[in-house]
């Protein structure tokens, strides 16, 4: 199913907004059955395909070395050769056919009137020739851009497409909570009890909570009454994050502290 664009936002004057496509199916894990949403983003499907073609390059180049190197080589009999040729593992896409082909040493000298060359031994040799795996590089490319959804609601309450809508909801939140897992933060933390780690997470929950009520109310209100603020570079943006706002007003703050501690 095809549902379109979630949202929609140019950069330079061109759409930077992926496009979805649904299909839905039913999967059983640990004995309980869920909602199983395979997503397909155009977005994921044009970054994935260049890794795609970066990988099948790599395996490519590898193969082919492995393949220059047993063709290099010289054996005094048949079974040799072919134990080589059975031990040359194929690649992730790529794989190697091996024929066996002859190698005669000729003697030093010039050829005699019947120009027949003397043969004083017989050697063999594998030619090589690379192949792409054309099964596993297409399935590979099918499932690029793809990524799977589990969930236990039922689908009465919420389709596919509610599901992707929460899902996408959370970059915000996630992006924010980046900060506690930064070594620097979690280093400097130094709580002996489970009672005090539980205060500190909710004190930071907390303040997250309010970062995010403030961003979310000064979009609201850009948004509403139509007017930009001043964001970085001396830029107009309707986007406003806390930080932006934080680091525009550090200067009156720091002035609120100087004022304050001078009527003391």
């Amino acid at each position: 199913m095809d549902v379109g664009q979630l949202s929609h936002r140019t950069v330079k004057g061109k759409e930077v907004c992926a496009g979805y496509r649904l299909h839905e199916t039913s999967v059983d894990l640990c004995g309980r059955t869920y909602r199983a949403i395979v997503v397909h983003s155009d977005a994921h499907d044009r970054r994935r395909h260049k890794r795609i073609d970066r990988l099948i390059e790599k395996d490519a180049l590898a193969m082919e070395e492995r393949a220059l190197n047993l063709s290099c080589r010289d054996f005094f009999c048949v079974p040799d050769a072919k134990a080589a040729a059975e031990a040359l593992e194929g690649g992730d896409f790529h794989e190697v056919s091996c024929s066996l082909a002859i190698r005669p040493i000729y003697g030093k000298g010039r050829p005699n009137k019947n120009r027949v060359r003397k043969v004083l031994e017989i050697r063999f040799w594998i030619a090589t020739k690379v192949r792409e795996k054309k099964e596993a590089i297409e399935k590979l490319r099918e499932e690029a851009g793809c990524f799977v959804l589990l969930t236990n609601v039922p689908a009465e309450e919420k389709e596919g497409i509610d599901i992707l809508r929460l899902y996408k909801e959370q970059d915000g939140i996630e992006r924010n909570f980046a900060f506690l897992k930064d070594p620097l933060v979690v280093n400097d933390v130094f709580l002996k009890t489970p009672h005090r780690i539980e205060a500190m997470g909710l004190v930071l929950v907390l303040s997250l909570l309010l970062w995010r009520l403030m961003e979310r109310t000064m979009r609201r209100k850009a948004k509403e009454e139509r007017f930009s603020l001043r964001g970085w570079n001396n830029t107009n943006t309707l986007r406003p994050t806390s930080f932006m706002m934080a680091h525009t007003l550090s200067l009156v703050v720091v002035f609120g502290s100087i004022l304050r501690a001078c009527l003391r």
